[in-house]
């Protein structure tokens, strides 16, 4: 379109300019931009629209909140159960390695006597007796 009014123009020079050929000249350049910024526009808002059909509704975000309130509320209910668990292996695990040591005192209590007893076996003493 550029090129056109430019040999419009050119055209032109080799005619006499008058008002009434700056005024055309005027209209058709203005008719011109006046249509590429419209269609600039109906660009514009196509890509606007698109984007914002992209993002959540005001629905849809609000259900969110709510979820992720109620999820919260959720999770808040589970930590005091939890933290109950927690304690309640926290005491059995103690137990366990209480009796474990308790068991392996007693085996070595046992081990010692066994150990005595074949001492005197071996140094001839059948009652275990050590001397």
């Amino acid at each position: 379109m550029v090129r056109i009014r430019e040999e419009v123009v050119a055209k032109r020079k080799s005619e006499n300019v008058s008002l009434k050929t700056v005024h055309e000249d005027l209209r058709s350049g203005f008719a011109d931009l006046k249509g590429e910024v419209g269609a600039g526009f109906a660009d514009l808002k196509v890509t606007l629209i698109a984007g914002f059909q992209s993002l959540p509704t005001r629905a849809s975000s609000e259900e969110m909140v709510r979820l992720l309130r109620e999820n919260n509320r959720l999770q808040e209910e589970r930590f005091p159960q939890l933290d109950v668990r927690i304690r309640e292996q926290h005491l059995e695990i103690q137990q366990a390695l209480r009796a474990m040591i308790d068991g392996q005192r007693s085996l070595s209590t046992d081990i010692k006597a066994l150990i005595a007893r074949l001492d005197a076996l071996i140094k001839g003493r059948g009652d275990g007796s050590q001397g």
